[in-house]
């Protein structure tokens, strides 16, 4: 007797839509959360990323040689270790909270954006500057 496999629906555009919209607004919601923790906890998890990215990076390569067909396996495993390594020791000594840099000659210091990753994630300007401009002092890009 044969089996039948049958594929899996494709979802419509509305669907791919209402399914991007509910990652934009856990993405939304984790950048909150995250906007709260103290630069331990950020370095806990950059740490943990890093860990994630090294157990992983046969298993990632694997899925990028069967996606794209492309390449040599070996190398692709390296790029991952080695692309984990460096992001590590860019992101390692980084503040995130708080000041992160200050300018005593000129009495100016920086602070972490409040909308920065609201911008990077909305999936068009006017989206963000209906659902994000309202609810973040912080200016704009392009704007003083």
């Amino acid at each position: 007797m044969a089996t039948v496999i049958k594929e899996p629906p494709v979802p419509t555009d509305a669907e791919w839509a209402e399914r991007l919209d509910g990652f934009v607004q856990r993405a939304h919601e984790a950048s909150i959360a995250l906007r709260k923790l103290d630069q331990e906890a950020v370095d806990r998890i950059v740490w943990a990323m890093t860990v994630a990215g090294l157990e992983n990076a046969v298993e990632l390569a694997e899925l990028a040689m069967e996606e794209t067909h492309f390449g040599v396996f070996e190398d692709k495993v390296l790029k991952n270790y080695i692309a984990t390594e460096f992001l590590y020791d860019y992101l390692r000594d980084k503040k995130s909270v708080g000041v992160i840099d200050e300018d005593r000659e000129r009495r100016s210091s920086t602070s972490p954006s409040r909308s920065g990753s609201c911008w990077r994630c909305c999936r068009s300007r006017i989206r963000h500057r209906r659902r994000c401009s309202s609810r973040s002092s912080a200016p704009r890009p392009g704007t003083r």
